[in-house]
């Protein structure tokens, strides 16, 4: 088959890395604003670069991954549905609920099957921990600690656009909810800089959650819960 491959940043350069060594992907087509990176890209992994998404999708590709910037997911899903083309977008839908209720109608309408990257709730570790919690084995939890690591910190320009750390500490702090079977009621939030102007966006984020049961979330009692996330940015907590 033939996919086309919409933003070239970290995740974008990782998805273009893992398609191109699918035996079954005869052909990537990459697009990226920043012409250099388009460019670097293409020449490491062996694909071809087209100008825009509509010329991505002009190349009679057969399908579409989205790893651009988050402001950009609900507008790249919709060009490619609109197109015919299946899609598969990186987390999150869209900015706010509003636009991802949107353009969940939107995506109904066409029949065109869209994914989203949600795959923690897939990960074999992750199913064990929310059984264990369900099924009592851990007994009452009262406390919940999970960290976020990433190997190095986003490029200079992509932090001002979505804020790195705010957006994972957001993203992992409702799979802990997942994972305790627990519904949010009420968050007080303590951001801590980093050690550096470098690394001003790039913030901890510790969440304290009292949680409330979801119906038959019997393990936690119906007693407070505190989770603390926080994000590490290369060395920067």
């Amino acid at each position: 088959m033939r996919l086309g491959l919409l933003g070239l940043g970290r995740i974008g350069a990782f998805h273009a890395g893992i398609l191109a060594s699918l035996p079954g992907v005869e052909e990537l087509v990459l697009s990226d604003p920043v012409p250099a990176l388009a460019k670097e890209v293409a020449e490491r992994v062996g694909a071809q670069i087209a100008e825009s998404p509509e010329a991505v999708l002009a190349a009679g590709v057969d399908g579409m991954i989205i790893a651009a910037p988050t402001t950009f997911h609900a507008e790249l899903t919709e060009l490619c549905v609109e197109a015919g083309r299946p899609t598969f977008c990186e987390k999150p839908v869209a900015p706010d609920n509003h636009e991802a209720a949107r353009l969940a109608r939107r995506v109904a309408a066409t029949g065109v099957p869209v994914q989203i990257g949600y795959p923690r709730r897939y990960d074999p570790a992750f199913a064990a921990v929310r059984a264990a919690v369900a099924h009592g084995d851990l007994g009452r939890v009262r406390t919940v600690r999970s960290t976020t690591l990433d190997p190095a910190p986003p490029p200079r320009a992509a932090i001002p656009g979505y804020g790195c750390a705010s957006q994972a500490a957001w993203l992992d702090e409702r799979q802990e909810l997942w994972r305790t079977a627990c519904s949010l009621d009420v968050v007080a939030e303590r951001r801590c800089n980093g050690r550096s102007a470098r690394h001003a966006r790039l913030r901890t984020r510790v969440a304290r959650v009292r949680l409330a049961m979801n119906k038959g979330a019997s393990p936690l009692g119906g007693g407070p819960c505190v989770i603390r996330h926080g994000v590490i940015r290369h060395g920067v907590i």
